[in-house]
């Protein structure tokens, strides 16, 4: 069952495509940014904090659309650096 949640118009929409994910015993942090070309280092644009139960559900839930939208497209998404689990 899919959860309805109500907003006050659209959220707000960044492009990321760098990650860092640091975490302590209460909560995990999640910087999102972008790194171009040719910068020298990733501009953060936003950080979401969550407990651990719900960055657990989001990882399962992030899955799970992977697996979806693999399944849809035909398309397995490779690992950066070209290593697949096995």
């Amino acid at each position: 069952m899919d959860l309805v949640l109500k907003m006050d118009g659209d959220p707000e929409s960044r492009y990321a495509n760098y990650f860092r994910i640091g975490y302590n015993r209460y909560e995990f942090v999640i910087d999102f940014g972008e790194f171009r070309t040719n910068d020298e280092a990733p501009v953060w644009h936003w950080r979401a904090v969550v407990s651990p139960v719900f960055a657990k559900a989001l990882l399962i839930l992030l899955s799970s659309r992977i697996s979806n939208f693999e399944d849809e497209y035909k398309q397995k998404i490779p690992l950066l650096g070209g290593t697949e689990k096995k």
